[in-house]
């Protein structure tokens, strides 16, 4: 089941050109282009007359023309023009669907179009603030259900496995977990103390002994992930002093009543798009409040950051596979999964308040 009145991205903003873009989400087929004043546009895929993929055809002027007969269509998915008839009937048309840019991402709402509010956008205040940095990933495509890469994302418990050779120094398994449910999201916390750094971070920070690592990861159903994860010299910070701002999807980790800036801090933006039921586009990008003008340091985060997150895909799609053979044995729910059946529950009663709008307008239509 999907949630659709809500935000999702559809495709970084370098991707919708004057070119038409076919992709397809929430198993919707779709087309995306930008109109002459760069504008974009999202329509079904689909023309209403033979049903020919839109995306057979070609962009023209702020139209979009169907590649079998030539039927014409404005961004508002409304047919303009039919060649050898002057009389458009009123149901030519393909749906159109509300779009925001912002970020450098397309953002598109799948659901009641008068509900579309662009102030429902989460806020990333990092991304205007000059003391962080961003490292940008491509769309990542996978063979699995987004829900099996939220509970991913939830899961600390993984990373001395998954990534033994990125992000875990395979003390984390054993170490305890903190699961915090708020209004909008799930948080699930762990410090690691008086350790060596992961590689992933010994390549950044180039530490000459222990740290201190934090993380911090947050889902926001139906697919919002934001990870904070981070490190801080041993010898000079403790523990104590780190406000890990769980209950909050726009604040990162600081220190308290002292300079931030001695933390080496990467927080992840994720949002994991629908394709189908088993299917998922992800898109993501890291902020880092270090090596700010790095172009060095911006190319070794976002490699660093593909190749565990690659991990991460070949896990997913492993279990989407195992799950699509069915026959399938009584599941073992874990003490570390509190966070994934939170986040499950969470999802469960936005879901239910959604189809209940939906019933409800249709019983009063």
């Amino acid at each position: 089941m999907f949630i659709k009145d809500t935000w999702y991205v559809a495709a970084w903003h370098h991707e919708v050109t004057r070119t038409i873009l076919a992709r397809t989400i929430l198993n919707v087929p779709l087309v995306f282009f930008r109109r002459q004043d760069g504008s974009v546009a999202a329509l079904e895929d689909s023309c209403p007359h033979k049903f020919m993929p839109l995306s057979g055809g070609y962009v023209q002027g702020d139209t979009v023309v169907c590649g079998y007969h030539g039927m014409t269509f404005d961004g508002s998915g409304r047919c303009v023009r039919i060649p050898g008839q002057e009389t458009i009937p009123r149901n030519a048309r393909t749906r159109s669907f509300p779009v925001v840019e912002r970020y450098g991402w397309i953002w598109i709402w799948m659901g009641d179009a008068e509900q579309a509010d662009p102030a429902l956008i989460i806020d990333i205040p990092q991304m205007s603030d000059g003391q962080w940095a961003p490292s940008r990933g491509e769309r990542m495509h996978y063979k699995g259900g987004y829900q099996l890469m939220t509970d991913n994302l939830i899961d600390p418990s993984h990373v001395t496995y998954v990534h033994a050779k990125t992000l875990s120094n395979s003390t984390e398994a054993e170490l305890p977990i903190e699961t915090s449910v708020h209004e909008d999201h799930v948080a699930v916390t762990r410090i690691v103390r008086d350790s060596p750094p992961a590689p992933f971070f010994q390549s950044l920070g180039n530490y000459k002994g222990n740290v201190h690592r934090w993380q911090v990861y947050r889902v926001a159903p139906p697919s919002l992930c934001i990870i904070d994860t981070g490190t801080a010299p041993a010898d000079s910070i403790s523990p104590e002093d780190l406000d890990l701002a769980a209950d909050s999807l726009t604040r990162s980790v600081s220190l308290r009543g002292g300079d931030s800036s001695r933390l080496l801090c990467i927080r992840g933006i994720d949002f994991l798009t629908p394709e189908t039921d088993k299917t998922t586009h992800y898109f993501w990008f890291l902020l880092r409040n270090f090596a700010l003008d790095d172009r060095t340091c911006e190319r070794n985060v976002t490699e660093q950051a593909t190749k565990a997150f690659n991990e991460d895909l070949v896990v997913v799609e492993a279990v989407q596979r195992r799950i699509d053979l069915g026959q399938l044995p009584p599941q073992v729910i874990l003490k570390a999964d509190a966070g994934s059946v939170q986040v499950q529950r969470l999802f469960a009663r936005k879901l239910a308040a959604e189809q209940k709008r939906y019933a409800d307008r249709a019983a009063t239509a």
